[in-house]
């Protein structure tokens, strides 16, 4: 008996639930006012979800988002993504829009001189596909492989431009389209500008110098610098490669900072890193594709923006202290 009166409880809660759920679908108006960009995260929890949606103005019952969600068992069905949602929507209606992706065409520009990581998290914001997942995709040995990418990351080979990707999208389909387009960039360069350097040191000089150079016209120089001290057996001595160790961006690099034991700092270390330390420029490969011919071996800045060029150390100190 008693199992037959738990069985009658629930077909009648399920059935007055599905008469309360047709009530509210039909038969109260809902004033629809402009679209929301809203972005869920993944992991999100159900509470989260709910107080996101009411926070953002989609619903006004978070309680009720949460019943229809419960109700058919659909918790680990919601997606997370990019979403475009009405305001004062329904809760069942956003429900149902929750258990599917539907995508949005979205443009976004990739800056000269971006991380993969800073990549990941431009993508993410923009509600193209999750960092986490990007980065994943793009450090996988089989992608690196398949791409012709000899790091082991892909670090330095998703050109900066911009794009127009669609959200929710697989990290597969933008990865492919920023690395094609550095290929073809890339290749397109060599052909023009004959060089006897290695493709993995045009990459990776080009990263470094697209992080030094503020000034168009000092890419060339700033580019001879380096091969220069390469040719000579220098260390490159390069702050860009020291800023790219740390978690956050400074102006003046400390002593310690220079002391950090890594293969790509280029103060204790000579040679290149091992991988591009940023995403370069065409401007910056072609700087490193064709040098300017010089016998500087040093530079710093007084401005922040244009450098001061020496060709030796006595010179180079005597400049700073004037």
């Amino acid at each position: 008996m008693k199992k037959e009166r738990k069985k009658i409880e629930k077909i009648s809660l399920i059935f007055f639930t599905c008469l309360f759920i047709f009530y509210h679908q039909f038969f109260i108006k809902e004033k629809i006012n402009e679209k929301i960009k809203i972005f869920i995260p993944k992991n999100l929890t159900l509470k989260e979800i709910g107080e996101l949606l009411k926070e953002k103005g989609v619903i006004k019952r978070k309680w009720l988002f949460f019943l229809y969600t419960k109700i058919f068992f659909k918790e680990k069905s919601l997606k997370y993504g990019f979403y475009q949602l009405p305001q004062n929507f329904s809760e069942f209606k956003t429900f149902l829009l929750l258990l599917r992706k539907y995508s949005i065409p979205v443009f976004v520009t990739i800056p000269e001189g971006s991380t993969i990581k800073e990549i990941g998290e431009i993508l993410e914001k923009k509600g193209i596909c999750p960092k986490e997942e990007f980065l994943k995709y793009a450090t996988s040995p089989d992608v690196l492989k398949k791409y012709n990418i000899l790091f082991p990351t892909a670090e330095g080979f998703l050109f900066p431009d911009s794009y127009e990707f669609f959200t929710n999208s697989s990290p597969a389909i933008v990865f492919k389209k920023m690395c094609r387009r550095f290929w073809q960039i890339y290749l397109d360069l060599k052909k023009k500008y004959k060089t006897n350097l290695s493709d993995s040191i045009v990459i990776i000089l080009a990263s470094i110098v697209e992080k030094e150079a503020k000034v168009d016209e000092e890419r060339p120089i700033i580019a001879s610098v380096f091969l220069n001290r390469l040719k000579k057996g220098m260390r490159l001595e390069s702050c860009a490669t020291i800023e790219y160790l740390l978690k956050e961006r400074k102006k003046i690099l400390s002593k310690e900072d220079l002391k950090i034991n890594s293969p790509y700092n280029t103060y204790l270390h000579k040679g290149l890193p091992p991988t591009p330390i940023c995403s370069p420029s065409e401007k910056s490969l072609v700087a490193v594709l064709n040098p300017k011919k010089t016998t500087y071996y040093y530079f710093f800045t007084k401005n922040g923006n244009t450098h001061i060029f020496s060709k030796t150390f006595l010179e180079h100190l005597k400049k700073i202290k004037h």
